[in-house]
């Protein structure tokens, strides 16, 4: 969720009036928005023994110093943003530059059910570990479904704010 604080914060500056000169604030800007989100593809690994899966938990500090892992369960939080702009020929040396659309992917990545190769397939511990940790990917499932209305009504809200930039030289546009 850092990421999405750092996001927000970017289309904050990107939307501003006070980077936009006069000569630009009054073209209308409306981007076409697109959301994009993805659980990602669950991947099962058992090639991990107990002592490997605990040395990995407490990497993440997931685990606490005593306790041994028989079963992990990570996933990242991905996010990113990509713009396809309109630039704006003011005179020979001033350009507005303005976003035409915007694709914002929010999603998990990688997930990653860890369970120890010591454990037989058969047993009740493998079927309670691997339900445990279908679990924890379950809850980053409702989590991502929690706040990805939330994400996207704040950060529709921002981009609605959007103002054209002026850039006064035009070797900037590549920047």
């Amino acid at each position: 969720m850092k990421k999405l604080f750092f996001v927000l914060t970017l289309l904050f500056f990107f939307t501003s009036t006070a980077f936009c000169a006069d000569v630009c604030s009054d073209i209308p800007v409306n981007p076409n928005i697109k959301f994009i989100s993805s659980y990602g593809k669950l991947v099962f690994d058992r090639s991990k023994t107990n002592e490997d899966l605990t040395s990995l938990a407490k990497k993440h500090s997931y685990i606490e110093t005593g306790i041994f892992a028989n079963g992990l369960s990570t996933a990242n939080i991905n996010f990113e943003i990509s713009l396809k702009t309109v630039t704006t020929n003011i005179n020979n040396t001033e350009y507005c530059i303005y976003p035409e659309e915007i694709t914002v992917f929010f999603g998990l990545d990688s997930p990653f059910i860890y369970i120890s190769n010591e454990l037989k397939e058969d047993s009740c511990e493998y079927k309670m570990v691997l339900k445990h940790e279908k679990t924890h990917q379950q809850i980053n499932k409702k989590a991502l479904e929690y706040y990805l209305p939330l994400f996207k009504k704040k950060a529709s809200a921002i981009i609605k704010n959007t103002k054209a930039l002026n850039i006064k030289n035009i070797a900037q546009l590549d920047t």
